[in-house]
This record gives C-alpha cells, sequence and structure tokens, in this order.
C-alpha cells in the first residue's frame, strides 16, 4: 500500500525535462553534414534546417544546418521570392534519441503562378534593412512580403521579396560557438489595382494599399498614441523606425492589409543608448524650418540627420519644424498629405548623413500631426 501511494504522488508532479545531444554542423551544396556532439538546452530538439535558392540564371545553392533547437522552430516550411530568383526553407526536427537525423526536405518544385501579391525588392550586403523602391509580383503561396534579414557572429545581410505566410518569425541557430539568427519580419502584401479600405470607406488609388499606422510621439513626460488607417503606397508597407527629437523622440510602424492577409503588428524597435560617431543639429520651431548651433549625439540605428516639417490648414492652421537623429526606415517613407476632421496636413522630411547630403523627403503623416500638436499642446500652455 505504501508503494502504491508513493506511485500515486509520483503521477500528480509534473514531467520532468530532458536534454538530448544533437549533432552541430553546417554545408554549403551537401545534403549531410558531421560534426560535434553537443549537450541541448532543456526541452530543445535536433534540427535540421534547410534552404536551397534557385537563381534565375539556372544556377542553384543549397544550405544545411543541423543544430539544437527549440520545438518552435520544427516543422516549418515555404518558399520566398526574390529578384534573383526562388529559394525553399525548411525545417525539420526529431528528439527520439541522441544525435538523431531529421529527414531532409524531399519538395524541389517552386509555383510561378502569379497570385496577384506585389512586395518591395531589394538586397543589402552589410544590413539587416534594405530599400530600392523596387517591386515585385508574387507568386503560389508566397502571399505575404517579408523582410528577411541574417546575423551571423555580428555580420548583417538582408533582402526583401515576398513569402509563404508559414515562414514569417525567427530561426535562430548555434553551430560550433558560430550564432545564426535568420529574422523574417511579415507585412501583408497588395495587388497593382485599386483597393477598398472599408474602415474608412475610401477607394484607394491604384497602386495603394490599405495601410495602418502605429505611431507613438514623447516629448518630455507627454506621450501620445495613435492608430491611423489610409492608403498608402506599397513600399510604405512594412517600415519600421525611431527618430530623437529634442527632449523625447518619436516611433512609426505601418501594416498593411489586402484580401484575407491577417499579421499582428510588431513591436517597434528597441531604443539604443550606444553612441554611433553620428552627431545632427537639434531643434524646434513653429516655422517651416529651424536652426540651431545645438547638437545632439546619435544612437544605436539612427545613422541619418533630420529636418522634418509640417503644415496644418484648415480648420487650424499651424507650422512646425524638427529636427534630430533618426533611422534611415524613416528615411524612405514618401510625400503624403491627408485630411482629417477638416485638418488638412502636408508633411516632409529631409535626411542627411550630417554632411548636408540629401537621402530623400518623406512623409510619416500620423507621427507628425501627433508631434505638431503635441507641440502646440506645450506651447500653448
Amino acid at each position: 500500500m505504501r508503494l502504491v501511494g508513493i506511485l500515486c504522488l509520483l503521477s500528480t508532479l509534473p514531467p520532468t525535462t530532458f536534454s538530448l545531444n544533437c549533432t552541430e554542423c553546417r554545408t554549403i551544396n551537401s545534403t549531410s553534414c558531421t560534426g560535434e556532439s553537443v549537450l541541448c538546452s532543456q526541452n530543445y530538439v535536433c534540427a535540421s534546417f534547410y534552404s536551397k535558392t534557385l537563381n534565375n540564371d539556372g544556377t542553384s545553392s543549397l544550405e544545411l544546418i543541423r543544430s539544437c533547437a527549440p520545438s518552435s522552430q520544427c516543422n516549418v516550411t515555404g518558399t520566398i521570392g526574390l529578384s534573383s530568383g526562388k529559394m525553399r526553407m525548411f525545417t525539420s526536427c526529431c528528439n527520439d534519441t541522441d544525435n538523431c537525423m531529421s529527414p531532409n526536405d524531399t519538395e524541389s518544385s517552386f509555383s510561378s503562378q502569379p497570385n496577384g501579391v506585389i512586395c518591395p525588392s531589394c538586397q543589402a550586403s552589410d544590413s539587416d534593412w534594405c530599400y530600392s523602391g523596387s517591386t515585385l509580383l508574387c507568386s503560389g503561396d508566397e502571399n505575404v512580403c517579408v523582410l528577411h534579414a541574417t546575423t551571423t557572429d555580428g555580420n548583417k545581410s538582408s533582402f526583401r521579396g515576398c513569402a509563404s505566410k508559414s515562414l514569417c518569425g525567427s530561426q535562430t541557430y548555434n553551430v560550433n560557438g558560430s550564432n545564426i539568427a535568420y529574422d523574417l519580419t511579415c507585412t501583408c502584401g497588395g495587388p497593382p489595382s485599386s483597393t477598398m479600405c472599408s474602415d474608412t470607406n475610401v477607394t484607394c488609388a491604384a497602386g495603394t494599399v490599405c495601410a495602418t499606422v502605429h505611431a507613438v510621439t514623447t516629448i518630455g513626460d507627454a506621450s501620445s498614441e495613435r492608430f491611423t488607417k489610409t492608403c498608402s503606397p506599397i513600399n510604405q508597407c512594412g517600415i519600421s523606425g525611431i527618430a530623437s527629437i529634442p527632449n523625447g523622440n518619436m516611433k512609426i510602424m505601418t501594416v498593411c492589409s489586402i484580401d484575407n492577409c491577417s499579421l499582428s503588428f510588431p513591436e517597434f524597435p528597441k531604443e539604443k543608448t550606444d553612441l554611433n560617431g553620428v552627431t545632427c543639429q537639434k531643434c524646434i520651431s513653429a516655422d517651416t524650418d529651424c536652426y540651431s548651433s545645438q547638437t545632439m549625439k546619435c544612437t544605436g540605428d539612427e545613422r541619418a540627420c533630420l529636418l522634418q516639417t509640417t503644415q496644418l490648414t484648415g480648420r487650424t492652421k499651424a507650422s512646425l519644424a524638427v529636427r534630430g537623429c533618426t533611422t534611415r526606415s524613416i528615411c524612405d517613407l514618401t510625400r503624403q498629405n491627408y485630411t482629417v476632421d477638416g485638418i488638412t496636413s502636408a508633411t516632409k522630411f529631409t535626411c542627411t548623413n550630417g554632411a548636408a547630403v540629401v537621402w530623400r523627403d518623406l512623409v510619416t503623416a500620423a507621427v507628425i500631426s501627433l508631434l505638431t500638436l503635441k507641440y502646440l499642446i506645450l506651447i500653448n500652455d
């Protein structure tokens, strides 16, 4: 009876965790690899990550990684469309024995049937972000737009294109002390035809899609947050950035939607305090420009200097100019005018590298309206 009682007690305890030994290796253009056996973290499994690329010129390449991985990375498969070709990603896992090998990807075909979705297209060999203004017609089940960033021991590269929604997320591996991370940030794409934004009952112009802008502006102890829905060019989708201004900052993110595509808002980029060597002017003025001998040292990924100008007309009239630091992503938005509640806002950003080299003009309507209204409140007080 005592033994039965002990067994009953043990059956009520939570299941014990386990640790596997898995093979760590990485190879190019081979379907197998060998390496050291390592003890994984608790509840990790043995994963095999395959990435096959077929280029437009007929050449191909294959990457294989075997490593410990969380089960959330398992059984992920899909394709990515690039301007230079196609890529297929596949992750399989096993946990039955130490150093077990999960099956290889047997699917090798790529669909070329257009699906009506259009996405931004670009590549960068030294950054986890890119933009070119080019677009790409998607095919098969690649019904979302993706920013694919790869980081290997601090070295970064990235590209934009079309992707299967199943691939959205992150994959992280450690191979013989080398950290490899694939971060796939997805946004909804849109067709090159007119689209109805049902929430605002507005028919967008050809080449634009329905966009939701999430903006947060902070000046001193005051902060404003707003979601704005509007028609937007496809190249403004998936933008996420931060700008530092006198006594505060502003963050912006755009997510576009079309058909049945449903993606949650990602997090804002984290504020970074490490100095990057860039110095910019800082000022706020109730005018169309502002000049100041005061400067601010930029941090993190804010490697551009900005001049933001805003003019409000209609029921309220006001002007605002702001200088500070900003991320490149904000510099790649475009000019936009919009009207809300009888107030028309015309906004423009000019970005430089600190040596008066203009990158391009842009508008972040929701952020600028928030910043303008917050500024007006502050000076009226």
